[in-house]
């Protein structure tokens, strides 16, 4: 019994929520546009901390912002992939010639770039397009010994003695 009245006493010394004067339209357009959850906060003037506890405490709140930057999430895919393969659109260039301004219709061509093909290959394609890790060396010649040409197999007990002296040195 103590326990409730503590709570109840602790809800109403806290402040009202800022979140239920939050436009739900203009969230939206933000979580389209790409801003992130602390920007938001920040945004809308409430604290990252009452964000995240709406974002818990409400799942279908949570789910329609899961939503809706999965389309800002789309449009970054959309453009990765134009930068890979290269795009084209019509732009209008305006020029001024002796005092006369001029405006030309004009079709910009963006080439493939590299890095956005490279990134998306191994995203997309992981198996085909990751950099492998060096093959693991055969087990069969872990402790193999190794053989040069020119160079005597065996040493004899004064040189093994020679080198045991120069190693234990160090």
């Amino acid at each position: 019994m103590k326990s409730t009245n503590s709570q109840i006493k602790l809800n109403k010394a806290c402040r009202p929520s800022k979140f239920k004067s939050i436009d739900l339209e203009q969230l939206k357009t933000l979580v389209i546009h790409g801003f992130t959850n602390h920007q938001i906060a920040d945004f809308f003037r409430i604290s990252k901390r009452t964000f995240q506890r709406y974002l818990i405490s409400n799942k279908e709140f949570c789910h329609s912002l899961k939503e809706w930057k999965k389309g800002a999430d789309a449009r970054v895919e959309r453009s990765l992939f134009e930068r890979a393969v290269g795009y084209s659109h019509e732009s209008e260039e305006v020029f001024c010639s002796y005092g006369k301004i001029i405006r030309v219709n004009t079709v910009k061509h963006y080439p493939p770039d590299p890095l956005s093909c490279i990134f998306w290959l191994k995203n997309r394609q992981p198996d085909q397009w990751r950099e492998k890790p060096p093959e693991a060396m055969d087990e069969r010649f872990k402790d193999a010994e190794l053989i040069f040409p020119g160079v005597p197999r065996k040493r004899s007990a004064k040189a093994d003695a020679r080198f045991a002296k120069y190693f234990n040195q160090q």
